[in-house]
Parts: structure tokens; C-alpha cells; sequence
């Protein structure tokens, strides 16, 4: 059987570990137009749980709009990237082609371009009217959500993923604004996905931003190890392999819970491995996820400066409570200011964090093992 650990975005229908508990939240609040702030690290199953509340909904007759931000880099892009989740949202419900035609009716942003593919169609979107201002265009596509949400036969979810992005943009307080306006009184369900969790609840915590408590907050957890634990037995098991609870137990505390790594690891033990599975296989797993993910974890040192890069070692080397103590600062080599400074930008950049007991670790527990090897 072939491995059945996915380290991409799971689908629905696709093994799932836990979760149980914040789908039903999502759902809950979709159902009753509550819009939801959802936060965790980079690479923690966001997208996977939206897809399945997405697919949840659409059974119960929602269109559902997912646009992802990622990269968006002018207005014009953000309001393509949502014009076209619309339409393709639209279009999953009814072809465009045929009946759906009549949803098109109103729409004044974005018209849809069929072209031909392997599979029929594939759609992409094309400004209705080339004179107008990037900014008119964003407003126009976020009159069309509310035109859909108001007028169609059927309730509207809209899924904004990395939304954070759009800080990245100058006009960010402007789109900002304008999705407000949007958002408020309109008969839909919005989710606000982010990775970047400071600069995401900054959006949405801060009294004189636009979206200042327009969100319900929700955050991902790790992956909870009684769960991790039978759903890496079961995975195995189907697969033809065995793994004790005891060594499925080690996969799940050697990357904290941290769902990507879960994945990740276990996938590497069942590749390598025979159908027992032993710890060596799994500490041979580790090292060789370890050595795999190393040049993602060189491209975020090279974004950053060597002051920047010798306190995210030393978090990584030595978790500390404080990080202006004299101890640290020993450790660091670096003025108590400065590490306060650079440990402030690390954790905007969500690569360090205060864990439940209070002590500053690496986010991303795997990076922290490379870091060490450093």
C-alpha cells in the first residue's frame, strides 16, 4: 500500500487526525454568520480544517469562497484573488456555463474565462470594466460578495486564508477599511485565516484598526497525543506495518504535536521502515526529516540579520523565562536592550514563542533540532 501520511493540505475524505472539536465550532459559527479569527503556526492543518468545514457546508447547500492570500502583492491582486474565488464558488454550485448563468446577474467586478483543460474547463477571471481604479475594483468585488450573500437562494461562506498578507501591501489600512464596510450587516460567514498570528490578531485586536473585534478568536493547538496516538496505529495498520502505542507516542512528542511534523515523520518512518516499526527507525526518521528540511530553514536565516539569527539559537539551545536575565544575556552574547528588541521581531515573525510554561522556544520544533546542529 502506498504511504498514507500526507504532508500537503488534506482534502476531505483524505485520514485526519483530531479536530473534532474546532470543526464544530466552525461550522457553528458559519451557520449562525459569525465571523472567526483562526490563528496557529505556519504548516498546522488551517487549510485542511477550512476545507473540510468548507465541504461540511457545502452539503448543507452554503457557496462556499475560499481565496488565499499568499503572495497577493497590489489591491488589484487581492480583489482578483476573491473575484475569482467567487465565481469559482458560484460555478461549483451550478456551471456557469449552463444554468448558473443567472448568478452572474448583478455582479459589476469580474467575469469568468473558460478555458479548455484535461478535465472540460478550467475557469479564471477577467476584469468587467479595464477604466476602473484598483481600489473601486477591490470595492466592486466586495459589493459582489454582498450582492451574492443578499440575493442568491443559498447562504455564503467566505474563507480568507492568510489574511495577514495584505499588511505587507501600503494601502493595507485602506483594504482594511473596506472589508470592514463590507463585512458589517452582510449575511455571510467570514474566516480569517493567519500564520503570522501577531501580525493577524494586531488586525483585529487593535482598538483603532478597522476590524477591531469584528472576529471571533480561535487558535489551533498542537495535535492532542491520545488522539495522535491511534490515529498513527490505525494508519499503520491499514498500511500493512505495525507500530507499538509506545513508539506512535515518541513520533507525536519528538515534534511536539505539531501537525505537519507528524505527518512528515511518520511518513518518513513508514518509508524507511519494515513492518515493525522500532524507535531506531524512528530516530533514523527524525534525522533524515531533520537534514530534508534544511534548506527551507536556511532560506528564513538568510532573511534575517546575525544579531537576529544568535538569539534564535540561543532560544533554541537554551529556553529561558526570561529572556533579559543576566543568564541569557551571558548566553547571547547581545545587550539585554537588543535582545528584547530582536526577540520582539523573531516573535512577529512567529519564529519564537512563550510556550505554556512560560519559557521562549522555537515555534517550529524541528527547526529548533536543525538550529541546534548549527
Amino acid at each position: 500500500m502506498s504511504n498514507p501520511f500526507r504532508i500537503e493540505a488534506i482534502r476531505p475524505g483524505q485520514p485526519f487526525c483530531d479536530r473534532q472539536e474546532e470543526l464544530a465550532l466552525l461550522l457553528g459559527h458559519a451557520r449562525d454568520f459569525r465571523n472567526v479569527m483562526l490563528t496557529s503556526p505556519r504548516r498546522y492543518g488551517k487549510t485542511s480544517l477550512a476545507l473540510r468545514a468548507e465541504d461540511a457546508l457545502a452539503g448543507e447547500g452554503f457557496v462556499c469562497v475560499h481565496a488565499d492570500f499568499f503572495g497577493a502583492d497590489s489591491v488589484e491582486d487581492v480583489a482578483r484573488r476573491i473575484g475569482r474565488a467567487l465565481l469559482r464558488g458560484l460555478d461549483r454550485r451550478e456551471s456557469l456555463l449552463h444554468k448558473g448563468k443567472r448568478f452572474l446577474k448583478g455582479l459589476s467586478a469580474f467575469r469568468p474565462v473558460f478555458k479548455p483543460s484535461g478535465d472540460g474547463f478550467s475557469l479564471s477571471v477577467e476584469r468587467a470594466s479595464e477604466s476602473i481604479a484598483p481600489e473601486q475594483l477591490l470595492e466592486n468585488t466586495l459589493d459582489d460578495l454582498a450582492h451574492v450573500a443578499a440575493e442568491a437562494p443559498f447562504p455564503l461562506y467566505v474563507v480568507l486564508d492568510e489574511f495577514q498578507e495584505i499588511t505587507r501591501l501600503k494601502e493595507s489600512g485602506q483594504i482594511e477599511g473596506m472589508l470592514r464596510a463590507a463585512t458589517q450587516g452582510m449575511e455571510a460567514g467570514f474566516l480569517f485565516l493567519g500564520s503570522r498570528r501577531g501580525v493577524l490578531r494586531a488586525i483585529f485586536n487593535e482598538r483603532k484598526r478597522p476590524l477591531f473585534q469584528s472576529a471571533l478568536p480561535m487558535e489551533l493547538g498542537p495535535l492532542p497525543a491520545d488522539e495522535t496516538v491511534r490515529f498513527l496505529c490505525d494508519l499503520f495498520a491499514q498500511s500493512g506495518k505495525r507500530i507499538a502505542p509506545d513508539d506512535a507516542a515518541a513520533i507525536h512528542a519528538l515534534v511536539a504535536g505539531y501537525p505537519y511534523y507528524v505527518q512528515r515523520l511518520a511518513g518518513e518512518v513508514h518509508q524507511g521502515a519494515g513492518e515493525t516499526i522500532s524507535r531506531e527507525d524512528i530516530d533514523a526518521a527524525l534525522r533524515r526529516v531533520v537534514h530534508g528540511e534544511r534548506y527551507g530553514y536556511q532560506a528564513v536565516l538568510a532573511m534575517l540579520t546575525p544579531g537576529q539569527i544568535r538569539i534564535l539559537r540561543a532560544v533554541a539551545a537554551h529556553p529561558e523565562r526570561e529572556l533579559q536575565s543576566a543568564h541569557f544575556v551571558a548566553l547571547a552574547g547581545a545587550p539585554a536592550s537588543s535582545i528584547a528588541f530582536t526577540a520582539r521581531r523573531l516573535a512577529e515573525e512567529d519564529l519564537i514563542e512563550q510556550g505554556p510554561d512560560g519559557r521562549w522556544r522555537v515555534v517550529d520544533p524541528v527547526f529548533g533540532l536543525w538550529l541546534g546542529e548549527l
